[in-house]
């Protein structure tokens, strides 16, 4: 039973992305440039790693940078 749960939930994932593929892309570009990086330098970056761990800590790291960015213009 959880398996046959965990894959619909995949399914329910994909079918997600799928659909929403451009505003993710839009997301994810607007974190970046608002970290003041390059989206391409980021991505190649992000594509290198392999391990799941490190993957989330630089997602972690670029949403950090890009929070102080945003407060350090509304001030």
């Amino acid at each position: 039973m959880i398996i046959k749960t965990q894959e619909k939930l995949e399914r329910t994932k994909k079918r997600f992305i799928n659909k929403h593929t451009d505003e993710i892309v839009n997301m994810f570009t607007q974190i970046v440039e608002t970290a003041r990086l390059d989206t391409f330098d980021v991505l190649n970056d992000y594509i290198k790693i392999t391990n799941e761990d490190d993957r989330r800590k630089f997602v972690n790291d670029l949403i950090a940078n890009a929070a102080r960015n945003i407060d350090v213009n509304t001030q």
